[in-house]
């Protein structure tokens, strides 16, 4: 062969060859978090938070030896409760007061990162607010229970402005002093529920929007999956597993036996970030306005990565209609208070809820207001609940279904 054809020929392999190994293009699903300093109100909370945390640890010691700080634990008896608050100090004014105004959340995206540390602190000091409302109810100091109850609202309704971790955290505090309080709310006099009713909804002016726990989850959640992306990339499965954890084993075993080829990799990890985003998109809408006739994004079948779409991708397939549960009981709970002082005064009850904002009576199920009747010194009060349906305020023994009502039965 001539000397330019070999070298054509040469050249023509080469083109083959490079294009054949041509580098895979890895979809980008989140900038990694840049670390920033705290300020103000959000910035206080944390050092509220990690105060307490640090001083379990401090104390977390049985026998000379190193326990689990008491910050852990989820299960209190008097000795553990008498523990909790002597490690809590001062702390728990602090806190109430912090709430009393509007947190400013400097939210970052924790991905694969452990949750925030500050919120095990936070977690103890609800604890022990909650405990107050169970002492004040015992001994029939009701004025003590509709204060807590008002503080623990508040403080529930300022973590809603971060992720699932601290969404979740404020959900469950709020639920449980509403169903701490409710079944009582028949001992209450006008003035305790015409109080307990302004503490919730400031509660309810100051909470952030609904939607915002949402998108910050979201955020995360794609956060986590580029954070195990770069390891399959990189090839590191063995720390893929380790920040996963041992349930994932034969998913992130599966990942690896396709690691030499990278486009099954990609295929594998575009299929999950597509989804978050248009399941993302899609829970923030309904939050915004619920639309009964559109679907979820349907979720193309993987059935081998099922486990590790679950592990990134399904976490505001339960948050969202958490959210949803608590505004609609708090918003409620609220009415139910107004509602129950105009019966204390002998006062006529509305025949609409015109007279309240839009914000108080929007039912986070349908947009629309809650239903309501009145009469004869009597009235009824309720969500149409997940289904979206009214049935006339039927619930069962949780108050969630059917319809959706706030826990008293007096």
């Amino acid at each position: 062969m001539p000397r330019i054809g070999v070298i054509i020929f040469g050249v023509g392999l080469c083109l083959v060859g490079c294009r054949s190994k041509e580098a895979v293009k890895f979809s980008s699903w989140a900038p990694e978090p840049s670390a920033k300093p705290l300020s103000g109100s959000y910035a206080r909370l944390v050092q509220i938070g990690e105060a307490v945390e640090q001083e379990a640890r401090a104390k977390a010691f049985f026998r000379g030896k190193p326990t689990s700080p008491i910050t852990t634990r989820t299960t209190f008896f008097a000795k553990e409760k008498s523990q909790a608050n002597a490690i809590i100090g001062a702390n728990k004014s602090a806190l109430v007061g912090l709430v009393a105004s509007k947190i400013e959340f400097q939210y970052q995206p924790v991905g694969l990162n452990e949750p925030p540390i500050y919120l095990r602190g936070v977690r103890l000091i609800g604890e022990s607010l909650l405990w107050d409302m169970e002492t004040s109810i015992a001994s029939q100091q009701l004025d003590g229970a509709v204060l807590r109850c008002g503080q623990i609202t508040k403080l529930g309704s300022q973590l809603l402005g971060g992720g699932a971790y601290e969404a979740t955290l404020g959900i469950s505090l709020i639920d449980r002093a509403r169903a701490i309080l409710a079944p009582e709310l028949g001992k209450l006099g006008a003035g305790q529920l015409g109080t307990l009713a302004k503490s919730i909804s400031a509660s309810i002016a100051a909470r952030p929007p609904l939607t915002q726990c949402l998108q910050n989850e979201s955020e995360s959640m794609l956060l986590s999956l580029q954070q195990a992306q770069d390891f399959a990339q990189t090839g590191d499965f063995e720390k893929l597993e380790e920040k996963l954890g041992k349930s994932t084993h034969d998913e992130v075993a599966l990942l690896k036996s396709i690691g030499g080829d990278p486009i099954k990799v990609v295929g594998v990890f575009d299929w999950i970030g597509d989804d978050i985003k248009a399941r993302s998109k899609w829970h923030i809408d309904q939050m915004q306005s619920p639309n009964p006739d559109i679907d979820p994004p349907e979720l193309k079948s993987r059935k081998n990565w099922r486990v590790l779409y679950r592990y990134f991708a399904s976490n505001l397939d339960s948050l969202s209609p958490y959210v949803k549960k608590c505004a609609a009981r708090t918003q409620l709970f609220m009415l139910e208070c107004y509602l129950r002082q105009k019966v204390k005064l002998k006062a006529p009850l509305p025949a609409t809820l015109d007279a309240f904002s839009k914000a108080a009576v929007r039912d986070p199920f349908t947009g629309k207001p809650f239903y309501f009747k009145s009469g004869a010194g009597e009235f009824k009060v309720y969500s149409a609940g997940e289904d979206g349906i009214d049935d006339g305020g039927e619930s069962n023994e949780t108050f969630d279904s059917p319809d959706l009502v706030i826990e008293s039965k007096n």
